[in-house]
């Protein structure tokens, strides 16, 4: 107290005043700031919500439209339906798109994201999950990750670009437990179901229009030698994957153990395995 005890009292009292409008601007700019982190976030998830409430509302009516026999047009219906959902639920999850990940890798899902089921003793680096999922693809049996499914942050897709899904499967048994484990896999990437083979560069070109990414810098992965060639007059790059053919499958035409880490790298161009 030494310090002040010779001091004039107004003089220590515009000291006093000083400090306390410094500590009161300071506190006034936490606040906001604390403000800012808790209601921005909470404003893009109520804009998300009220965007998924008319989807949810027609899904469920075209459910009961299924429930009553409507066929295969009602289950592409509900295909479409729930892939919209999912693409208003992703903005949520709008981290993913930034300009830090100006490449966007998009991936089939059967022998490429997965291997074949249950078969792991000629492909060591594969995972059954345990709780078992079934997958019903080529056959079905429970869904066997494929090394670049389980460790795809160490790839050169997982480091640098936006992860999504563009596959051909429309089995509504998969928008269970396997859908979440794709989810995961793209960290909440876009995903787009029912993409016949033939129409998989149209529905990559979709997501990167959609989301800004330019065509140059869009990789899409299959196992199957057909679909990657079906982007070879398109200006996305794409590349066969999974090299190792199924000898149980068809013309030996899909992968077995499913794609590698390596695999998934920014290589312009179109690339098969042969």
């Amino acid at each position: 107290l030494k310090p002040f005890r010779d001091k004039p009292l107004p003089a220590l009292a515009r000291k006093n005043r000083s400090i306390s409008l410094k500590l009161m601007v300071r506190t006034h700019a936490l606040v906001a700031s604390v403000w800012l982190l808790a209601v921005v976030p909470f404003v893009t998830s109520v804009t998300a919500a009220s965007e998924a409430e008319p989807l949810e509302l027609a899904l469920a009516g075209e459910d009961g439209a299924c429930a009553a026999g409507a066929g295969d047009e009602c289950a592409m219906s509900l295909l479409q339906l729930r892939g919209e959902l999912l693409a208003v639920e992703a903005q949520d999850h709008s981290w993913w798109v930034q300009p830090g990940n100006p490449c966007l890798c998009l991936f089939d899902v059967d022998r490429t994201l997965t291997g074949k089921q249950d078969y792991t003793i000629g492909c060591k680096k594969n995972e059954v999950l345990e709780p078992h999922i079934h997958d019903t693809g080529y056959g079905g049996g429970d869904l066997t990750l494929s090394e670049l499914a389980q460790h795809m942050g160490t790839s050169a897709c997982g480091e640098q670009c936006t992860l999504g899904i563009v596959s051909a499967s429309s089995d509504e048994d998969r928008f269970g437990g396997m859908l979440d484990k794709l989810k995961s896999i793209v960290k909440g990437g876009p995903m787009k179901f029912g993409c016949q083979p033939s129409e998989k560069p149209t529905c990559a070109e979709g997501i990167a229009e959609q989301y800004g990414f330019q065509l140059k810098n869009v990789y899409f992965f299959d196992d199957m030698m057909a679909n990657v060639e079906y982007f070879r007059p398109m200006q996305m790059n794409a590349r066969q994957v999974a090299c190792e053919r199924d000898p149980w499958s068809k013309g030996h035409l899909l992968g077995l153990c499913g794609a590698t880490p390596a695999e998934a790298s920014l290589t312009k161009g179109i690339h098969t395995c042969r």
